[in-house]
């Protein structure tokens, strides 16, 4: 009986806790998370083709990760909320006369400890990846377009906010000295010349 009533007053103050969100630390957190140069920087590969890191996606884990993170306690309980980095947009231009496809399959998504091929919009989280699920990025010529990718961290867990389960991305934490940063290495093939690159983003900062 003690256990039930403890369990209930711990997710009372846990529910408190979780409306300040909106206008806490942490919120401001994802909110100002950004690259280190202000203005996107052009890749222009060998074969004319461009891409731009336009923004990232944020998100915060239900953890402390100590002072070298950007971790805020909230509400009565002080509950631990850390900001992290779920995937990063990126622009993509094919300025030439040949068929552009991103093979996300044989690509990877890299930011700090985590690597993987990228989950995108439109798939199911419980394909996250697997490659044969995973879908190419077909770009016409002269067409420019952008894709939001994520890493394929995902579980199926009780939502902090809603308190019920669903699938979530497992995000990286972002670290204050600077040092985080997202690294794509993907096979782009333009006509039926199949080509490996790798580009990195500057590195992720909060001001």
């Amino acid at each position: 009986m003690k256990f039930k009533v403890s369990m209930i007053v711990f997710f009372l103050l846990l529910s408190i806790s979780i409306p300040v969100l909106a206008s806490s630390k942490i919120d401001q957190y994802m909110s100002n998370a950004r690259f280190s140069s202000a203005v996107p920087v052009e890749n222009v590969l060998d074969n004319g083709v461009s891409i731009k890191f336009v923004t990232l996606m944020t998100g915060y884990l239900v953890e402390d990760w100590g002072k070298e993170y950007y971790t805020s306690k909230q509400g009565l309980i002080r509950v631990p909320y850390t900001a992290t980095v779920e995937g990063v947009r990126i622009s993509v231009n094919n300025p030439t006369t040949k068929v552009a496809v991103m093979k996300w399959s044989e690509s990877n998504l890299t930011i700090d400890s985590f690597s993987g091929i990228p989950f995108l919009n439109g798939m199911k989280y419980k394909d996250a990846g697997n490659p044969a699920f995973t879908p190419n990025t077909i770009i016409m010529p002269g067409q420019t377009v952008e894709i939001n990718l994520f890493i394929s961290n995902i579980t199926y867990a009780a939502s902090m906010s809603t308190m019920k389960h669903e699938w979530q991305v497992i995000g990286v934490p972002i670290r204050k000295d600077g040092t985080t940063k997202a690294t794509i290495t993907f096979n782009l093939i333009l006509g039926n010349d199949p080509q490996y690159y790798s580009l990195s983003t500057p590195p992720v900062i909060i001001p």
